[in-house]
């Protein structure tokens, strides 16, 4: 017995054990998986749902479990979720269920080796140019995520119809992305929109 308390006082601190203070960090991770613009019953919180399959499966190394991450994606159709209704909100009085906390760090990587990507104002968002991301969400700059989001933190109208609709739509049905290897307003809404059918990543975040 008393070897056993022993050992357990004595673990190294790691992503498994709540002594490591990295593990109480805000992580970020952009899904290995992608979809259409069509993301399960409710839009924002199919969304959320594709999160928690996600870290459970892909990311089990990150702290939290999966239902602890949601996606950074806008939608203005029930569940409503939203940043800002003015460009660049300074308050959280403007937040609709947003997935960002005020004034909080956020990181991208590992538990042993978190890379600070950027921090968040009194509305839980980041003002671009300055101070924009610190490190990009991705690096790959491959990579691209649905957002919803215009460059200036408010809703898009290009958001899929709520995030239920897969379908190319004649260039009528579109949703607004984000990119990777970008630390402007390129990483939350890029310059174009793109056909709901052309599948995408999403960003989730740990609440």
């Amino acid at each position: 017995m008393f070897l056993a308390v022993l050992n357990s006082d004595s673990q190294t601190p790691g992503p498994g054990n709540p002594t490591d203070p990295n593990s109480s960090l805000k992580f970020v991770f952009t899904t290995i998986g992608v979809s259409n613009g069509q993301l399960g019953a409710g839009g924002a919180v199919g969304a959320d749902g594709i999160c928690a399959a996600e870290k459970d499966a892909n990311f089990a190394a990150l702290p939290g479990i999966g239902t602890d991450y949601k996606a950074m994606i806008a939608s203005t159709v029930a569940p409503v979720r939203t940043a800002c209704t003015t460009a660049y909100c300074s308050s959280i009085l403007e937040n609709s269920n947003w997935i960002l906390r005020p004034s909080q760090d956020y990181y991208r990587g590992s538990v042993a080796s978190p890379v600070k990507i950027f921090t968040t104002n009194s509305a839980g968002i980041v003002v671009f140019p300055a101070p924009g991301l610190i490190a990009a969400i991705d690096t790959n700059a491959a990579a691209v995520w649905w957002t919803g989001l215009e460059a200036d933190w408010t809703a898009s109208a290009d958001d899929c119809t709520g995030w239920s609709d897969g379908t190319a739509g004649g260039g009528l049905n579109n949703g607004q992305f984000g990119s990777g290897a970008k630390t402007d307003t390129d990483s939350m809404s890029s310059a174009f929109t793109d056909a709901c059918n052309l599948p995408k990543a999403l960003v989730c975040v740990r609440q």
